[in-house]
């Protein structure tokens, strides 16, 4: 089984914490989700509202760099730290496979 990183919101769109839930529980049959805390607002108020911005986004790149599979909400989600490891990908050409 192997990691994945599943993309959701956490400074806003709380309101889809329950779909995170869901849904997260759903990809841990399939492997260790890295992101597990974000189904869970009580989790998220002490953890996540504590880091700064930065803090977070740097976190969470070396989670998708660690991550087998990303999954992500394409209506919902459209993660800074997705397009900067896209775009390190693009522009230093690091071999990666995708699924």
């Amino acid at each position: 089984m192997g990691k994945i990183y599943f993309c959701g919101s956490i400074r806003g769109g709380r309101e889809l914490a329950s779909t995170y839930e869901t849904l997260i529980k759903q990809l841990q049959v399939h492997g260790r989700v890295l992101t597990e805390h974000l189904g869970d607002d009580n989790e998220i108020q002490s953890r996540d509202r504590v880091l700064s911005d930065r803090a977070i986004h740097d976190r969470d790149l070396q989670w998708i760099r660690e991550a087998d599979v990303v999954v992500a909400m394409h209506d919902y989600s459209d993660p800074v730290e997705l397009r900067d490891l896209l775009k390190d990908f693009i522009f230093q050409n690091v071999p990666r496979h995708t699924s």
